[in-house]
Parts: C-alpha cells; sequence; structure tokens
C-alpha cells in the first residue's frame, strides 16, 4: 500500500493480512508501522519495492515517478491506482475501490455506512448558528516560510467538518509558502499544526516566536492546537 489513507482503508476492511509493505506516510493503524518500508509514496524505488515480491501494489494517482511504476508493471506487478480527492465522497470512491480490488466490497459498504452515521452525529452536534472559528493550518513551521494549506486539501476538509473555517481556503490551491503579511491579513482564531511539527519546534513558544503569527487573535490568545 502507497498511501496512508489507503492502509488505514485495508485496516479498516480486515485485509492487513495481505499487506507486505508500505510507504513512509502509513503510520495508522501502529501496526502499519511495523511493515517492510518502500518510501515516500512520490519518490518509490522498485528496486526496494519488488523485493518484497507483492502481486498487487495499491497506490494514488499522484504516487510516482512514473518511470517507477512503469518499471513495476513490466516486472509482471498489477498496479492499482486510485483517485485521491479530499472530500467525503472522494473517501467513499477511495473506499469502495480499495474494497472492490480485494473483494471485501460487503465490508467496504459497511465502513461506508459507518461514515455516514459518524458525519451525520457530528452534523446533529454542530450547531447551525454556533460561529465558526477561522482556523490556519500550517504543514510546516521551521527554516524560511512557513508551509500553509489552502483549498483542495484534506485538511481542508477536515476544519470544515470540524465546524471551522480555513482563513486561506479562498487565497489558493494545495499547500503553499506563507508570507508574514498573509498570516497577519489572514487573522486567524486558531492556529493549526502536527503534533510532528510541534515537537519538532519545541513548543507552543517557538511557534509564536514569530511575530506575524503572535500578532494574529490566535497568536495573542496562545490558540494553538496540535494534531
Amino acid at each position: 500500500s502507497v498511501d496512508g489513507a489507503i492502509t488505514e482503508i485495508v485496516y479498516a476492511l480486515k485485509a492487513e493480512d495481505a499487506l507486505v509493505g508500505v510507504d513512509t506516510t502509513s503510520l495508522y493503524p501502529p501496526a502499519a508501522r511495523e511493515l517492510a518500508s518502500v518510501g515516500y509514496k512520490r519518490a518509490l524505488s522498485a528496486e526496494g519495492l519488488l523485493s518484497l515480491r507483492p502481486d498487487l501494489v495499491l497506490a494514488t494517482d499522484d504516487s510516482g515517478p512514473p518511470e517507477v511504476l512503469e518499471q513495476i508493471a513490466r516486472a509482471g506487478v498489477a498496479i492499482r491506482q486510485i483517485h485521491d480527492q479530499p472530500t467525503v465522497p472522494g473517501l467513499k470512491e477511495k473506499i469502495q475501490s480499495v474494497a472492490g480490488t480485494l473483494d471485501r466490497d460487503a465490508a467496504g459498504a459497511a465502513l461506508s455506512a459507518d461514515i455516514d452515521a459518524q458525519l451525520e452525529d457530528l452534523a446533529a452536534r454542530l450547531k447551525a448558528d454556533a460561529p465558526r472559528p477561522r482556523v490556519l493550518f500550517l504543514l510546516h513551521v521551521g527554516s524560511g516560510n512557513d508551509l500553509a494549506a489552502g483549498r483542495e486539501t484534506a485538511i481542508d476538509t477536515v476544519i470544515r467538518l470540524a465546524g471551522g473555517d480555513n482563513v486561506l481556503h479562498d487565497a489558493f490551491t494545495g499547500y503553499k509558502p506563507l508570507s508574514a503579511e498573509s498570516a497577519l491579513a489572514a487573522a486567524p482564531d486558531v492556529i493549526l499544526l502536527t503534533e510532528r511539527n510541534l515537537a519538532d519546534l519545541g513548543g507552543i513558544d517557538a511557534v509564536l516566536a514569530r511575530a506575524a503569527l503572535a500578532a494574529t487573535p490566535a497568536g495573542r490568545a496562545r490558540r494553538v492546537i496540535a494534531m
């Protein structure tokens, strides 16, 4: 499995016994980390992957490089590339594709139904008239410009489902460097980043050492959340 979400779906379908290796984005469930690693999904090595003697590679349509996938296919290994769309319909399409490929259609339908039930419960708990906090997600805070998330990203969907608004949804697509001026203009109520990035930095004080972030409403209130 060459994608963290695909790996998680394989486990949710109870098909993990078929896995011989995963990529470095496959961090959940923790058991996946005990499998052989084939590297980052967009920088695969044919030699390392073929050494595991797989019958099938499950990948997203942004996996690669293409020449490596071609080499793997020439070696006789089937490659199933699944469309990667960071939305709820995209997730359900991915579940259906993985389940169909692994002959787990019934389990896939049950998983999609469970997700629908969870989303209905979430929607019921989020009051329609409740204020939606403005959230700035930083994929990377470190040397150089910080990397922030716009629309058409998984985190953009997560923020909306959780009852917030991504302050950069209308600014750009994907992940792009964030200037100090843009951070100030975005005026987020909450700064969101990953646990790994926060740990690497050494804590919230290191995040707010950036004057532009410290001057935002989130920075002044020290509303920094790691996920």
